[in-house]
């Protein structure tokens, strides 16, 4: 019996993933479209700047495809939420805890932890964040999305006007220099699983057989080189980053100099 759910749960969860996978696809592709729409109306009349954070954009079509981006951000909440369920079911069973009305009990807990991570998290949720920051540069390459401002006139529609609640933005401090070359990280990959980021240079000194402990302090996570994407997100913070420093008279050849930035 504990090897037929033991299959089952892996079963489960390699679903799971291969949805998040899609999940993550399916965001980058929207992130795509928008920037690229946001850009040619740029075009059209003269890259006018959108001086609004609140709201991404001022074209109908950018603001349909934000709405998307943040159902697929809330869509992608809830099935990390089952995972995180699914896991505490498998420990259960490990330990042999019965589990009387199984449909029940799993619904309760996805209903405690939804209380906990509330709908409106995803409007700081850094994803959704990363995405208006790319629509903000299109028109504002030189300045800075101003996070607070945007969050403080982001509004989350829910039916239940009593479950919204205020949005926290935190101050995350970003160091841009690749913990394996210790330069500012230029091609950048991030890892799948433990989220940190590298140059492209630890795919070329590793190779694509890379599967070692990740090198960030405090980490426990293998870093593996199948779990290592292309994070355009990241190479854009790092060029605004940049563009700042130069226009501060800073060079970007001093590799040796702060490297840290607050987002």
């Amino acid at each position: 019996m504990a090897h037929i759910f033991a299959t089952k749960f892996g079963t489960l969860q390699r679903e799971h993933e291969l949805v998040l996978s899609n999940a993550e696809t399916v965001l980058s592709e929207i992130e795509v479209a928008a920037t690229e729409l946001e850009r040619a109306l740029a075009e059209a009349d003269g890259r006018a700047e959108h001086t609004n954070p609140a709201v991404c954009s001022s074209d109908s079509g950018v603001v349909e495809l934000d709405e998307h981006f943040r159902k697929m951000c809330e869509a992608r909440r809830v099935i990390e939420n089952q995972v995180t369920v699914l896991e505490q079911l498998r420990q259960r069973q490990q330990q042999a805890e019965p589990i009387e009305g199984m449909s029940e009990w799993f619904a309760q807990e996805l209903k405690k932890l939804g209380a906990k991570l509330p709908a409106i998290a995803v409007d700081n949720y850094d994803k959704y964040l990363e995405f208006r920051t790319a629509l903000w540069e299109v028109r504002n390459p030189n300045r800075r999305f101003p996070v607070a401002a945007a969050a403080r006139g982001l509004q989350h529609t829910d039916d239940n006007e009593d479950d919204n609640e205020d949005i926290v933005v935190t101050n995350q401090t970003v160091n841009y220099k690749c913990p394996i070359t210790l330069q500012i990280m230029r091609k950048v990959f991030t890892s799948r699983t433990c989220k940190h980021s590298f140059s492209e240079a630890i795919l070329q000194s590793f190779g694509h057989e890379l599967e070692i402990d990740c090198p960030i302090p405090g980490c426990t996570q293998r870093l593996r080189a199948s779990d290592l994407q292309p994070d355009r997100r990241m190479e854009r913070k790092i060029e605004l980053w940049l563009r700042e420093k130069r226009a501060a008279g800073g060079s970007d050849d001093d590799e040796d100099g702060d490297a840290d930035s607050v987002v």
